[in-house]
């Protein structure tokens, strides 16, 4: 039985570490492995960490925690207004989506009403960017 199982490099690591997770988890998962670095810059941090070798349950772990950082941009908002008093707002909704073409980075967020007493509903239209699409580790 063959191990295609490659370790990711050091550049790899460090480039995850420093641009990838936040401190507060760098700083959890490497206590954790008794590594303790301290009044270091997140840089330094990563470029230390990224020097030592990881179990295949650690780097796992550091794959499913940058799988979970992503960006997300609102890109437009939008009102719908409306003087008729039994307007269905399904339908209005389902007319947007149909009518606007979005690729897997774009997400409509669900249409909320802000004041109770308006007929008033707000939407947007977020980007959703991941940070992670250029290590070949993840």
């Amino acid at each position: 039985m063959t191990n295609d199982y490659k370790y990711p490099s050091a550049y790899e690591l460090r480039e995850v570490f420093s641009s990838v997770l936040d401190r507060p988890f760098i700083n959890t998962f490497a206590q954790g492995r008794g590594i303790f670095i301290t009044n270091a810059k997140s840089e330094e941090m990563a470029a230390e960490l990224s020097n030592f070798f990881y179990e295949e349950e650690d780097l796992e772990n550091l794959r499913n925690e940058a799988f979970q950082k992503d960006d997300n941009a609102t890109l437009s908002s939008f009102i719908v207004n409306s003087s008729y008093e039994d307007f269905d707002l399904k339908v209005i909704y389902d007319n947007i989506v149909q009518s606007a073409s979005f690729d897997n980075n774009l997400i409509l967020t669900a249409l909320r009403k802000p004041e109770k007493d308006e007929d008033v509903y707000v939407g947007e239209v977020e980007y959703n960017k991941s940070k992670v699409g250029r290590i070949q580790f993840l």
